[in-house]
């Protein structure tokens, strides 16, 4: 896992912890121990479940181990080679979805094909800069009175 992210998820623990009404904003589960070998798919993903299995991060929700298989139904509505793909989570009910070959994430929103869809390079880097950081403006329409994006401020993430 990139150092920084490990950091980063670290703290924020720690100060979701410290504040009480945190769990109207922000929650992060205890990582798992050990998961299925998918002949190094989804790596990053799966090093993030060991330190945070399942989220919710302001309007970002991102999948438990256990619940990434029944998550997986809307990928046939939204991607003709829905086997590529991997739902993770969402942001704002729009599926968040990880390349299986490429690690790539995309969001996708209503009626955009994927290939107009916005892509991210990989999983540390969405996170790191788009839910933990100032990115966060980009993906969240009002963001100025999203508790996250407040909290995200508070610990001069963004």
């Amino acid at each position: 896992m990139n150092p920084e992210l490990n950091s980063l998820l670290q703290m924020i623990r720690h100060e979701l912890e410290q504040d009480s009404s945190s769990i109207i904003y922000g929650v992060m589960q205890k990582g798992i121990d050990t998961y299925k070998n998918n002949h190094g798919q989804f790596v990053q993903l799966y090093e993030f479940l060991t330190i945070c299995n399942g989220a919710r991060f302001g309007s970002v929700d991102l999948w438990s181990y256990e619940d990434l298989k029944e998550h997986q139904y809307r990928l046939g509505q939204w991607i003709a080679e829905s086997d590529e793909w991997l739902e993770i989570g969402q942001l704002l009910y729009e599926p968040i979805v990880m390349n299986r070959w490429t690690s790539e994430i995309c969001i996708l929103m209503d009626e955009i094909p994927l290939n107009e869809s916005k892509k991210y390079k990989q999983l540390d880097d969405f996170l790191i800069h788009h839910i933990f950081g100032k990115g966060y403006q980009e993906l969240v329409p009002g963001f100025e009175c999203d508790e996250w994006y407040h909290f995200l401020v508070r610990l001069k993430l963004v």
